[in-house]
């Protein structure tokens, strides 16, 4: 059974262009890795005409993935940590006081209930 999320991050102010690449590595991984089906990285949308409510948090990046099930989860989730430790860019996101290595700030797993993609 496919496994649906959200995730939700907040890149430090001080390391926007770093966290920029750590983006680009992570979309980069995801798409080597044959369980993980969708990954999408969000922004928040600077758009006088549309009005976000509650307003986000200008930093905030939103992840909504999906992977073929709870391994394929479990891996990409063990890659991503590798990278950010080996690599330091853990010091790109805020993360919680009492789990310095803990990058997100909100996961929720999802169950499908109906919907569809549309090719563009």
């Amino acid at each position: 059974m496919a496994l649906h999320l959200i995730s939700r991050w907040l890149i430090r102010e001080s390391q926007t262009d770093e966290a920029e690449l750590a983006l680009q590595q992570f979309e980069k991984m995801a798409m080597e890795e044959p369980g993980t089906l969708v990954y999408l990285i969000h922004r928040p949308l600077n758009d006088p005409d549309l009005v976000s409510d509650p307003t986000p948090y200008p930093n905030e990046v939103l992840f909504f993935e999906v992977y073929a099930d709870k391994p394929a989860f479990q891996h990409h989730v063990e890659r991503q940590q590798e990278y950010l430790r080996s690599s330091g860019m853990f010091k790109c996101f805020v993360t919680p006081a009492s789990e310095p290595m803990k990058t997100a700030e909100m996961v929720e797993f999802l169950h499908l209930e109906r919907g569809f993609i549309k090719k563009i």
